[in-house]
């Protein structure tokens, strides 16, 4: 083969890899950049929907009664200690048990948003068909969602406590007054742990959604080759919006949680 074929040859099959490629594109966000701060995620999930359901979406993110009975629980439970010189109620270990709960869950929650920022960044680029960029993300995500069942189990069984002091407190120790306004404190804390408890299925459920889809982009990435870029840019297209919906889902159950550090 002379060098002229061997030219025309190279040629077209640098043509033909141009061309098999020119139309991949990657996701650009409606705010103009890649995602930094957990906002930038309720924000480029605005273009997945209506205009109702942002209004929805907005009451649910800044939820004041959620926040007031959190930590109106905490001053309840430091109150109910206030009563006894001994802790006759056992409510000092559960005062610390509910401060450490939210700890944690403010603490995860930054953890989450910060792998929704990155799976975001990583999920746009679509022109990156690497097989194994989601492999960091699925892991994180795993290890977040075992993180919120273990805080689920940990807010259940400190509602189960209470409820269990509730009903064996002998009646009217010390006295009726003290003994009506402990059983009124320790069942607003229940009531406040349940709605926690609920919270956190909401976010477990987005997360469970957003590693089940993490498995099917997977699989969309290993038959790239097969689908072509158009059927490929289609798929991928549809899981980025789900992403999106499930995403601006979990912040919403988890932005109530993020903010309440300034409060414990």
């Amino acid at each position: 083969m002379n060098i002229k074929s061997l030219l025309i040859i190279l040629t077209f099959s640098m043509f033909y890899t141009w061309i098999s490629t020119a139309t991949l594109t990657d996701f650009s966000p409606n705010i103009g950049r890649d995602l930094v701060l957990p906002e930038d995620i309720l924000r480029a999930a605005v273009i997945t929907f209506n205009q109702s359901y942002l209004l929805e979406s907005s009451k649910s993110v800044l939820n004041e009664t959620s926040i007031f009975e959190i930590v109106t629980g905490k001053y309840y439970l430091n109150r109910i200690s206030s009563l006894s010189t001994n802790d006759l109620f056992g409510s000092l270990s559960y005062y610390n048990s509910f401060i450490s709960l939210f700890n944690e869950i403010n603490f995860n929650s930054q953890e989450v948003f910060n792998s929704l920022v990155n799976c975001t960044n990583i999920f746009g680029k679509f022109t990156n068909t690497s097989k194994t960029k989601f492999s960091e993300p699925k892991k994180s995500f795993e290890y977040l969602s075992t993180k919120i069942s273990q805080l689920i189990s940990q807010s259940d069984s400190l509602k189960a406590s209470i409820e269990n002091t509730i009903t064996t407190l002998p009646i009217n120790i010390p006295n009726a007054a003290t003994y009506g306004a402990v059983i009124n404190n320790f069942s607003f804390v229940s009531k406040s742990l349940n709605n926690t408890s609920n919270t956190l299925n909401g976010a477990k459920g987005s997360l469970e959604s957003i590693r089940k889809l993490l498995d099917n982009t997977i699989n969309t990435l290993k038959t790239y080759q097969l689908l072509g870029d158009d059927a490929y840019l289609v798929q991928m297209n549809a899981s980025m919006k789900i992403f999106l919906i499930d995403s601006n889902s979990l912040y919403n159950n988890l932005f109530l949680f993020s903010i309440l550090k300034d409060y414990f």
